[in-house]
């Protein structure tokens, strides 16, 4: 028979002791990079996600600010180092560890990229107060090409801020956080900032019929905005981010609680939130975003029992306590539900149901499907130029009448970031994009994210998000893009033995 299992002691052994390690606090750098990162990432979505110029401009000064902060902490930590045991092995500059990380490279890249775009326009934005129109206007015809647009209507410096302060604060990840529990740290407020963004969404969906963001009157009037965000579908794919980082939050915790033998975690409060997101996803009216969200959770499930299987890991927890959370879970989620009008949400899946010529919603994207095929077969070698895709679209979508209303209905974007980023970056911009996320699944690979449970979870919320963008464009809205770049980027080195601790 196998010997039987020991009892838990509240006095830890010296053994179980040395098993936990010594938890070193956070290094000077770490913390300090963090604050930044906090303000930053916490500040997108409130901000309307970032999809005004006041927004980007702010977030561009948070992501440059932070990565001064990294790479100044990294070089005194170097410098103190060295003070401290000249005779030991230097560790690395900030340039060094730069250097080191491919997607500077990328991003670098990609940014001069554009940078070229902006020296040869093919068109010209012309007004004349009350209508617009494009201008043909000579260009070198075998470089990359742009659009010449204002900047307050969005144009290709719009896009470059938004890609820039994306890449900046990827770096600032990359070299300023060291420490796995500085990602934990990092998660958990965004969870928390979440968990707040998905309580005004509700709040307002329950108590108010008005449809200005943040109740600011006579700012923003639109009919799918949902909290903070104005276009529901972003606040959908959002919060289903947030639900996603509150799963890896239990998962971490059971994670610890088992490695630690405690009686108890706060895994189960994790669940709860990832729940309570889910909720507020619902009520967003976002439909591919409740339908991706609600598959990941089973997914989720699944993975856990698996995963649970194959490690033959047993929870130490009293089975009255999970059972006393569960119960409570139930009874706030069933309450919360009770006090919402499910009319409103059986409408939008019953117009998902029907046919697709019964929609407009779904046959409008499919025309627009249709004229963006036609844009990239034209513009595909060179690209459009960043952010121009809005200003060409016309020319292609008029002749789907429904879809066109002779002008009146205008399209921002194609409802598909995966025809969309084609377009306007063409071939070498979309390159660098592709190499950026292969290397992204080659240090998955390397570091074994199979092997836990958080990285795992993590990975697969994040495959959720690019699946979206397939039949829309959360990621043309900077909250989601650069909180997707951070996640993604944690993802890839959680595993990783260089951030332990």
């Amino acid at each position: 028979m196998p010997p039987a299992r020991p009892r838990f002691s509240p006095e830890p052994s010296n053994q179980l002791q040395q098993f936990r390690g010594v938890r070193h606090p956070l290094p000077p750098g770490d913390k300090r990079v963090l604050a930044v990162l906090i303000v930053h990432l916490c500040f997108l979505p409130w901000a309307l996600g970032g999809m005004r110029s006041w927004g980007q401009l702010i977030s561009l000064g948070l992501a440059i600010i932070g990565f001064a902060v990294a790479f100044w902490s990294v070089a005194r930590y170097r410098s103190d180092a060295m003070a401290r045991d000249p005779s030991a092995p230097r560790p690395p500059t900030p340039f060094r560890r730069l250097m080191k990380f491919p997607p500077f490279w990328l991003g670098l890249a990609l940014l001069a990229y554009i940078v070229l775009q902006s020296f040869n326009p093919t068109w010209q934005y012309v007004t004349n107060g009350t209508h617009w129109w494009l201008k043909r206007v000579p260009n070198i015809s075998w470089l990359p090409t742009s659009i010449e647009t204002p900047f307050e209507r969005f144009n290709l410096w719009r896009q470059f801020i938004i890609y820039a302060s994306a890449w900046l604060t990827l770096c600032t990840v990359a070299i300023g956080l060291t420490r796995r529990r500085s990602f934990m740290l990092l998660l958990t407020v965004l969870a928390a900032n979440g968990l707040a963004l998905a309580a005004v969404g509700l709040f307002m969906r329950a108590t108010t019929s008005t449809e200005h963001v943040l109740w600011l009157k006579d700012r923003i009037i639109n009919a799918s905005t949902f909290g903070s965000f104005v276009y529901k579908n972003h606040a959908g794919a959002y919060l289903a981010l947030m639900a996603v980082v509150m799963m890896v939050l239990a998962a971490r915790h059971r994670e610890r609680a088992l490695r630690e033998h405690s009686q108890s975690s706060p895994a189960p409060l994790g669940v709860f939130g990832a729940l309570l997101l889910f909720a507020a996803v619902v009520f967003s009216y976002s439909r591919g975003s409740t339908l991706l969200l609600g598959g990941y959770l089973i997914l989720a499930a699944l993975v856990f029992l698996i995963h649970r299987y194959f490690t033959q890991s047993e929870s130490t927890t009293p089975r009255i306590v999970t059972f006393t959370v569960m119960a409570m879970i139930a009874f706030v989620v069933a309450f919360a539900l009770a006090q919402m009008d499910f009319g409103r949400v059986m409408d939008q899946f019953e117009k998902l149901a029907e046919q697709k010529h019964q929609d407009a919603s779904i046959s409008g994207r499919l025309d627009a499907r249709a004229a963006g095929q036609d844009m990239l077969s034209a513009t595909w070698p060179r690209g459009l130029g960043a952010g121009s895709f809005r200003f060409l679209f016309p020319q292609y979508i008029k002749r789907f009448s429904a879809s066109y209303r002779g002008g009146s209905l205008f399209w921002e974007h194609a409802h598909n970031d995966w025809l969309e980023i084609p377009i306007e970056l063409g071939l070498i911009g979309t390159g660098l994009i592709v190499a950026g996320i292969g290397w992204g699944c080659w240090r998955l690979g390397r570091t074994s994210v199979w092997r836990r449970l958080p990285p795992l979870l993590l990975a697969l919320g994040l495959l959720q998000t690019l699946v979206h963008a397939a039949i829309d464009f959360p990621l043309q809205n900077p909250a989601i893009l650069i909180t997707w770049l951070v996640l993604a980027l944690i993802a890839t080195r959680f595993n990783d033995r260089q951030f332990e601790g």
